[in-house]
């Protein structure tokens, strides 16, 4: 028993200090993004439904439900937080993508996406899936050359209204600078 009691608080003095003398202070200061500021935006519009048109159930002869994104969303996204930033992001006036869905093959749809207004000169990234504070929720990513700005827009889709939100991140090195 006293072999056991000697052994364990050995491994407790010599486990205290493993990883110790190699720890490294945070070069972030606790912000390992490096973030400047953050904004929050409210976004509203519309949607024109495209073709193809929403497919018929044939067991109920109606139109299925649920996450059909075909056709043009348009939106504004107004500035509803300024949060930590001391100047307002830039804004498009408007904000336009498209979905298309095709079935060249009868094996399923493929789905594409044109960004039509917004985002002038940035990087842009589009989606759209179901679910969100609608049937279906957008996903618009912009993303300046340098790294430095971002913005991450979330229409949502019900019926033909679009309501959501979105933030915006000003960076002071390019988005994930720290490799730990």
């Amino acid at each position: 028993m006293r072999f056991v009691g000697a052994a364990t608080a050995l491994f407790l003095m010599v486990g205290c200090g493993v990883g110790d003398d190699d720890m490294k202070p945070d070069p972030t200061g606790g912000n390992p993004n490096m973030e400047v500021c953050a904004a929050h935006f409210s976004i509203s519009g519309s949607f024109t439904a495209g073709t193809p048109g929403r497919p018929i159930d044939p067991d109920t002869m109606m139109p299925i439900t649920g996450c059909w994104p075909v056709g043009v969303w348009t939106f504004t996204a107004q500035i509803s937080d300024m949060g930590n930033c001391t100047d307002a992001p830039a804004i498009s006036p408007s904000y336009s993508f498209r979905v298309d869905r095709m079935d060249p093959d009868g094996a399923g749809y493929i789905e594409s996406y044109a960004l039509l207004a917004g985002g002038d000169g940035l990087q842009s990234h589009l989606h759209v899936s179901a679910g969100g504070g609608g049937d279906c929720e957008g996903g618009v990513e912009f993303g300046s050359q340098d790294g430095l700005q971002y913005w991450n827009l979330h229409p949502d889709l019900t019926g033909t209204a679009l309501n959501g939100s979105g933030d915006f991140i000003l960076y002071k090195t390019n988005g994930w600078p720290w490799k730990m």
